[in-house]
């Protein structure tokens, strides 16, 4: 169980339960946590009734420990039933804050507002919500997001071993489209990057080796070019000539790449431009992979380049082949 230091600590806790009669230790590799036995029905317990600890997962509470979550942040939790990881987080908060508790299914919300009104924590907001569907208003408005995905019921497997039996890996819904569905990709890449040895042919050897068509469109916004910095492939590159005065490639080029029917759609050109965002949005791709989010958010998934400095074409590729094989 989890000290409630709303409302005791872990000393007093400690004594009031070995006082009732059970044996009390202390977690030994998560603070603030008791390990009990012998407590018959804990619901019983009048400190229990009193809000002075919370049933759970040792696990739920180190999630917030690993966040840093701090008190007078904004939290948001995603997948929140039945209400550990935001109870804790509460905890951590010291009640001083905002956390938004969501779930997808309305009636799993009650028991988290059961919890918060029992344990004394006032600082939740309970939301029906499908947190695979971007939510405006939560768009740069919190500190801490917390994420339990994908639900599959693996993290139980201590509790209730059976899993190992009934379940497999192919239980795991992600939602994502496997790699391994998908037959034709489309690459953008910047012209420059283009030059980089190795590059092209990396990039077609790994999808045609899948079975997937692949073509690669170049975006050259140069405005002069030295000798040999010609293209690759002249039909399938977009330059300044093909964009009208607000750099909206035209319709020609645009439906040329969509003609070509691409299923994946990467784009590893390291710019947030309004040419790059018409490009992918006009695209009927199932899967979407970028450099950089567009204001549209239009990516379904973003590389962001290292900590250590900006990524290169193939180092970004790199990293997106590791995404890829994960939902292949």
């Amino acid at each position: 169980v989890q000290v409630n230091p709303l409302k005791t600590t872990l000393e007093v806790l400690t004594e009031e339960l070995q006082q009732a009669g059970i044996s009390v230790q202390p977690h030994s590799w998560v603070p603030d946590c008791l390990e009990l036995s012998g407590t018959g029905d804990l619901a019983a317990l009048p400190s229990f009734r009193e809000g002075k600890f919370l049933v759970q997962d040792p696990a739920a509470w180190l999630v917030s420990l690993i966040a840093g979550i701090r008190p007078g942040q904004k939290v948001l939790d995603v997948c929140a039933a039945p209400g550990g990881k935001s109870l804790s987080a509460a905890f951590a908060m010291a009640g001083n804050g905002s956390i938004v508790a969501c779930d997808l299914h309305e009636n799993k919300l009650k028991r988290i507002q059961e919890s918060a009104d029992r344990l004394g924590v006032n600082i939740i907001t309970t939301q029906a919500a499908d947190g695979r569907v971007f939510q405006p208003e939560w768009e740069a408005s919190f500190d801490t997001v917390l994420v339990d995905a994908p639900c599959s019921g693996f993290g139980l497997m201590r509790k209730k071993p059976d899993i190992k039996i009934n379940k497999t890996g192919n239980d795991i819904q992600t939602g994502l489209t496997p790699v391994s569905n998908l037959h034709s990709v489309t690459i953008l890449l910047d012209i420059n990057d283009a030059r980089e040895e190795g590059c092209l042919d990396r990039i077609r050897k790994y999808f045609e080796t899948r079975g997937m068509s692949c073509e690669i469109w170049f975006l050259d916004l140069n405005k002069k070019h030295k000798e040999g910095e010609e293209s690759p492939d002249p039909e399938r590159t977009i330059t300044k000539k093909d964009l009208n005065w607000f750099d909206k490639p035209s319709r020609e080029r645009i439906n040329k790449i969509s003609g070509e029917n691409p299923e994946l759609f990467i784009s590893l050109v390291n710019k947030n431009s309004f040419t790059i965002a018409f490009i992918t949005k006009s695209l009927p791709a199932k899967f979407k992979i970028g450099r950089m989010q567009l204001k549209t958010r239009i990516f379904d998934l973003v590389i962001e380049d290292s900590p250590s400095g900006e990524f290169t074409a193939s180092q970004a590729f790199d990293e997106i082949v590791k995404y890829l094989t994960i939902i292949k």
